[in-house]
């Protein structure tokens, strides 16, 4: 009677096994067709991969075609008080931890800067077939996952996907016009615009858009020092601005081409500076970066009003040669020192 009992207990153990396994096996499959069940007929994934955002390389400097040069990166020395000299240089920041680099250095060379997008940023992918018509648009956040990075489309067909932002957590631009590419434009954009645009012939399966949003406008910082033959500390920056600049851009989708608005009042974009936690520094740097909306600014023009200790206070605008490309990350180093320039002696005339 025990011996049955076993063989008993045995099998219908087994039998439960078996259930256990074949529920789980069908639910898997089950789980597996209602996944793909969505796509019909011709339809395929495309899975949206942001891979960060990017300002242009700095080759354009550096290309012998180019009329910018490398040796036209030079440094504005002007007066700035009656001992002291003002040394104002703007550097390109290279893609090694975005530090600045000097023109004459080897790094110069075209290297695309890459960071990360903010997690809760938020930017949008526009879809538009091979004649150019609206398909459709998705609006996501840097952090989404899952199938809210899946676009389903029509295998086989071309289509041109468009990627936009404003560095915003809370809105993207709007589109205007957008039912065609050739169109669809972004209008009075005063932020930091960024942009994205590719052509893909999609295939059964999962497609995979990668995308990289690049830094439509310039991105700017100031550092300021004083040099060591100078004593004394910074007691405050203000109205340290960079002019000409522009109020706002519009963006063809089409080609990424930009028209800028003319600023209405002429105001230089300004940096600011935490003048309390700078007292008793001889090295500051401005708060952030500012966005600076304009195409190639030839004579780039910096106000300022800089107070140093030892009672010296000098208000006054440097006007340099030095060109500032759109779309590149730039930093602006200003240094004070001691006037180092020599005053060569009038020449004698041969008849004394």
């Amino acid at each position: 009677m025990k011996t049955n009992n076993i063989y008993f207990s045995k099998h219908y153990t087994h039998r439960i096994l078996f259930l256990i396994f074949t529920c789980l096996l069908f639910g898997t499959y089950s789980c597996s067709s209602k996944k793909e069940s969505y796509l019909e007929g011709n339809q395929t994934t495309v899975r949206i991969n942001l891979s960060g955002t990017s300002f242009n390389t700095n080759k354009n400097l550096t290309s012998s075609s180019n009329k910018f040069k490398t040796e036209n990166l030079k440094q504005t020395i002007v007066p700035f008080s009656d001992s002291l000299q003002m040394e104002v240089a703007v550097l390109p920041h290279n893609s090694m931890g975005n530090k600045p680099v000097l023109a004459s250095s080897s790094k110069m060379a075209a290297t695309i800067s890459n960071s990360p997008l903010a997690a809760g940023v938020k930017y949008a992918v526009l879809v538009y077939d091979e004649a150019g018509s609206f398909v459709m648009e998705k609006t996501l956040a840097q952090g989404d996952a899952g199938d809210a990075l899946n676009l389903v489309l029509d295998a086989g067909q071309s289509y041109t996907f468009i990627a936009i932002s404003t560095d915003s957590n809370t809105d993207v631009p709007v589109v205007s016009n957008k039912a065609s590419l050739a169109t669809a434009s972004l209008n009075q954009i005063s932020a930091d615009l960024m942009y994205f645009k590719t052509t893909m012939t999609l295939t059964h399966g999962l497609n995979n858009l990668n995308v990289i949003l690049r830094h439509m406008f310039s991105e700017i910082d100031v550092t300021l020092e004083l040099k060591d033959n100078v004593n004394g500390t910074f007691e405050g920056i203000s109205n340290f601005g960079l002019s000409p600049v522009q109020e706002s851009a519009n963006l063809k989708l089409s080609d990424g081409t930009l028209t800028y608005n003319a600023s209405s009042n002429g105001q230089p974009a300004y940096f600011t500076f935490n003048n309390e936690s700078s007292l008793g520094l001889r090295t500051i740097k401005s708060d952030k970066a500012i966005t600076v909306i304009s195409p190639l600014i030839n004579n780039a023009q910096f106000t300022y009003d800089i107070r140093i200790s030892g009672g010296i206070s000098e208000t006054g605008k440097v006007s340099t040669e030095i060109p500032i490309l759109p779309g590149q990350k730039y930093a602006v180093v200003v240094r004070i020192g001691k006037i180092s320039i020599t005053i060569d002696p009038p020449e004698q005339d041969d008849e004394w």
